[in-house]
């Protein structure tokens, strides 16, 4: 998730339907930020305060390389299927 600049990873579904997330450098950088989601709504910003700076265009690469990825993982039974066909 991106939140003002920041990335944050999920770190669990609470049983009112609420997640929990970390900042992305919780282990590297012992960064303490964190938020609580509802739906896609943040309702609260637990630890504003990070360790070290936001970089929005980082996280944005980050994420497209991880949604090409998923594409690639999605789309892979279709590929390798057409290539049997041509197989010598």
């Amino acid at each position: 998730m991106l939140y003002r600049n920041f990335e944050y990873v999920k770190e669990r579904h609470n049983v009112n339907g609420s997640t929990s997330w970390r900042c992305c450098y919780y282990q590297s950088l012992k960064c303490k930020a964190r938020l609580l989601s509802h739906g896609s709504r943040v309702v609260e910003d637990r630890q504003p305060d990070h360790t070290h700076d936001g970089n929005m265009s980082e996280s944005l690469a980050r994420m497209v390389v991880g949604e090409i990825k998923k594409a690639m993982v999605d789309t892979e039974c279709s590929t390798w299927t057409g290539y049997d066909e041509f197989s010598v």
